[in-house]
């Protein structure tokens, strides 16, 4: 079963005013029924105020062409792609490798490479006790994940601020820690938290605010809430070749803990452990040709729905492993 899947673009995307001459953007006004526009003084006087610089010429000419309603939100979006370029240009530079000499992508589309390093493959149990943790005494792996493209396309990979960068802060959201026992069995590390450090609201008190105009007090709101928004959230356009590798939050070096209670091997007892990381994209698997079939013919989906799923699963990865490093576990 084949339904064709193509996504329309928004003559309205934010971002860069495309390159239209003045016939163009007369049809392209024409089509929402009205004509070139200019804008006033008050109008551009308060766009230019949000954008932070005067607007460009090219950028005059396509709004001219926008009904007053489609403007502010026009500029707005420009605005936050602004700031999402900002970000990636300094997460680029602390996370990404560029792509090794002679590099060559494999023949497929969209495909990640998982490898995992350990700084050092020991773990001593009496190290890592409950105790410790929240004491912040203990003295866990350390390890460093490096997430790479090997595929023909250019990725964009988001990580949310609602559930947290695993890149950037080691929140496990799509991301597990499996480790085969010396027994065989395959367990999933847990990642713990130590008391109130999740949702630990500080106190902003910026000094001199009673001093600030109101104009000015909006600006600071909006700077520290864009830092909070990036400080936790990842935006990589990650291209064919390239590595997003993890980072300790503070301080130099390329390792940082691995956060577990480590109880799975506290219950197996000291040996040798392999440790592996497993990504899940998306965290649960979507249906195969023959479930969407199913449903199809049965009537639970129409054929938007098959597409939707059909161009979600070619963008999506699935279940992807890192190699396999081995790790002594002594009492």
């Amino acid at each position: 079963m084949q339904f064709p899947s193509k996504s329309l673009a928004s003559p309205l995307k934010t971002g860069v005013a495309p390159e239209r001459t003045r016939e163009q953007l007369e049809r392209f006004a024409a089509s929402q029924g009205r004509k070139l526009t200019p804008l006033t003084k008050e109008e551009r006087k308060h766009l230019e105020s949000m954008i932070g610089r005067p607007l460009t010429q090219k950028e005059l000419d396509y709004l001219s062409a926008l009904a007053p309603e489609f403007r502010e939100a026009w500029v707005g979006g420009f605005v936050e792609d602004e700031h999402e370029r900002e970000w990636e240009e300094k997460d680029r530079a602390k996370h990404v490798l560029p792509a090794p000499l002679g590099f060559v992508p494999e023949d497929v589309p969209r495909k990640i490479k998982l490898t995992l390093r350990i700084e050092k493959p020991v773990l001593r149990l009496s190290d890592v006790t409950f105790s410790k943790f929240y004491d912040k005494e203990a003295k866990p792996l350390r390890y460093q994940a490096l997430m790479q493209n090997v595929g023909r396309e250019e990725i964009p990979f988001h990580e949310g601020s609602i559930a947290g960068s695993f890149f950037k802060r080691s929140f496990r959201w799509n991301f597990d820690f499996d480790v085969v026992t010396p027994q065989g069995k395959t367990l999933r590390l847990d990642f713990p938290h130590p008391t109130g450090s999740i949702g630990q609201a500080k106190e902003y008190n910026p000094p001199r605010w009673e001093t600030l105009t109101p104009a000015q007090k909006e600006a600071e709101i909006r700077r520290v809430h864009d830092e909070q928004t990036h400080a936790s959230e990842l935006w990589i356009h990650l291209k064919p070749g390239e590595t997003l590798v993890t980072k300790p939050a503070q301080g130099p070096g390329d390792f940082r803990d691995l956060k577990s209670s480590y109880y799975e091997m506290e219950d197996n007892g000291p040996g040798t452990y392999k440790l592996k990381l497993v990504y899940r994209d998306p965290l649960l698997p979507l249906p195969t040709d023959e479930e969407l079939e199913r449903d199809f013919k049965s009537g639970k989906i129409n054929e938007a729905k098959v597409r939707d799923i059909q161009e979600e699963r070619r963008e999506r990865f699935g279940v992807v492993e890192s190699n396999a490093v081995e790790i002594e576990v002594l009492p």
